[in-house]
């Protein structure tokens, strides 16, 4: 029971949402329409891109779902990316940078014993897993096309500036890419 007196300026409100990794809550976004993000493994995404369009196709016809203004909901993954002319200065800047990304990631949880986090502040095995796009051109290309058809998603969310990465090697990693 707050008055707002600032109200959004794009109507309808501006398409919804939701990461998840868990296949009940895809399942909710896809009956809802609501565009859909994992972060983790492309083939541990897929069950949740399986069940998010099994739902969507479910809910079709449907005039009441929370995000129904939205044609076509996207469904994607979240990377972090560098990209350099070649694969080793990719490494070579992704390394340097990803000190400054776990610090800040994992700070709180080491300050607090919390030692679980270890796996996840690990560059080789993030970028094993496929949750970093680390490469040149066409080494990210090849990474993007597998896990776009290994998860069947039709989006991603590329994170080009994180940890200790200078304005300067971002914007080259976006030109790069595009």
């Amino acid at each position: 029971d707050v008055p707002v007196q600032v109200h959004g300026h794009q109507r309808p409100y501006p398409p919804l949402w939701y990461a998840t990794t868990m296949v009940d809550s895809a399942a909710w976004a896809g009956a809802e329409g609501i565009n859909l993000m994992g972060l983790g493994p492309a083939g541990d995404f897929r069950a949740c891109v399986d069940a998010y369009r099994d739902a969507e196709a479910a809910a079709a016809g449907r005039t009441d779902r929370l995000n129904g203004h939205v044609a076509d909901p996207r469904v994607g993954l979240q990377r972090q990316i560098v990209v350099a002319p070649t694969d080793d200065e990719a490494w070579a800047v992704a390394s340097a940078a990803y000190p400054g990304f776990v610090h800040n990631y994992s700070h709180l949880w080491l300050h607090h014993g919390d030692e679980r986090t270890a796996a996840r502040t690990d560059l080789g095995r993030n970028h094993a897993a496929g949750t970093m796009f680390i490469g040149s051109p066409a080494t990210v290309r090849g990474l993007v096309e597998r896990q776009r058809d290994e998860a069947q998603v039709n989006y991603f969310a590329l994170s080009f500036a994180w940890g200790d990465l200078t304005p300067e090697q971002s914007r080259r990693s976006v030109e790069l890419f595009a």
